[in-house]
C-alpha cells in the first residue's frame, strides 16, 4: 500500500473530472513473447512482430522488420489496432502505437485499451512520460526490468475523453510545428 501511494504522489491537485488510476484500470496488460526460432514456419508471414528498436516513432506501427506467419501468431499474443506498446526490459520507456493487429516480443508490455475510457493517442503520449517511473521502479539487475504486475500499477492520469481529444490535438499541433522547424 505504501508503494502504491508513492506511485501517485507525483500528482498534486487535479482538475475537476480528472482521476489517477493504475494502468490496469484503463485496459488489459499483455506481455509479448517469442515463438520458437527453431521452427522456421513461425516467421516470414504477414503479421507484424514488434521489438523495442521499432518503438519511439510517432507513426502508427503497421510494418516491422520481422514478421510472423499465422502459425507463429497462434503461439504469439496478438494485440489489436490501437494498442499502446511500452518497452519494459532493457531500454525502458520506448513507446509505440499499433496501427494494425500485431504481436510483440517479451521485452514489451502492451495496453489493450478500454476505448470508452481512454483514447489510444492520449495513452501513447502519456506513456512517453513514464520513462522515469519505469527506471525508478525497475528491478536492480544488470538489465533493468519492470515486470507485468509492476507495470500494471504505473500511475495513469485520466482526464475526461473530451479533454483527452483537446490534449491530443494540442500535442499533435506542437509536433507539427517542431517537425516544420526541423525541416527548415
Amino acid at each position: 500500500e505504501d508503494t502504491k501511494e508513492r506511485n501517485f504522489e507525483i500528482f498534486e491537485i487535479l482538475p475537476e473530472g480528472w482521476k489517477i488510476v493504475p494502468l490496469k484500470g484503463i485496459g488489459n496488460i499483455v506481455t509479448g513473447n517469442t515463438p520458437s526460432r527453431s521452427d522456421l514456419a513461425n516467421y516470414g508471414g504477414e503479421i507484424p512482430w514488434v521489438k523495442p528498436p521499432e518503438l519511439d516513432n510517432v507513426d502508427l506501427i503497421v510494418k516491422t522488420e520481422e514478421t510472423l506467419t499465422e502459425k507463429g501468431a497462434r503461439v504469439a499474443r496478438l494485440v489489436p489496432k490501437g494498442t499502446v506498446l511500452v518497452s519494459c526490459i532493457g531500454n525502458l520507456g520506448k513507446v509505440g502505437l499499433a496501427g494494425t493487429q500485431l504481436a510483440t516480443n517479451q521485452q514489451i508490455n502492451s495496453i489493450v485499451l478500454n476505448e470508452q475510457l481512454v483514447l489510444p493517442k492520449y495513452c501513447f503520449f502519456y506513456c512517453k512520460t513514464l520513462k522515469k517511473w519505469l527506471n525508478d521502479n525497475s528491478s536492480a539487475t544488470t538489465i533493468p526490468i519492470v515486470n507485468k504486475n509492476r507495470f500494471s500499477e504505473a500511475p495513469f492520469l485520466l482526464p475526461p475523453l473530451s479533454e483527452q481529444h483537446q490534449i491530443v490535438a494540442r500535442v499533435e499541433a506542437l509536433l507539427s510545428q517542431i517537425n516544420a522547424a526541423r525541416d527548415r
